[in-house]
């Protein structure tokens, strides 16, 4: 189980070999993770762990495999202050919050 930046690496590393190899020759996106709010009440979550060093992994692991990353994480204007307006919970986005995604994400394709 994937709890910690390492376990995550390893995971991540082999989710995406595998979908490179089903699907040779697609091009595929990695994206970032969002601000979590609901379990990271900062940029750590209750065990310390900073949310950047998760990004960090799917930025270095889909470069080290040619893979395009979107850094929804910097992109995003999602806020302590505003993430009810764009979320139902703190974590998952709500309509409005899955256009703001997806407006980042057609952006950085077309870029």
């Amino acid at each position: 189980i994937p709890t910690n930046p390492t376990t995550f690496s390893e995971a991540y590393g082999r989710l995406l070999h595998n979908i490179l190899c089903a699907y040779e020759g697609v091009e595929i996106y990695c994206c970032t993770f969002l601000p979590d709010l609901k379990r990271f009440s900062s940029i750590e979550n209750g065990n310390g762990v900073n949310l950047n060093d998760y990004n960090d992994a799917i930025e270095k692991i889909a470069l080290n495999m040619g893979v395009d990353v979107i850094a929804l994480n910097s992109q995003i204007d999602i806020t302590a202050s505003n993430i009810s307006e764009y979320t139902v919970d703190r974590l998952h986005p709500n309509s409005k919050g899955m256009e703001l995604i997806a407006n980042i994400i057609i952006n950085s394709i077309k870029d």
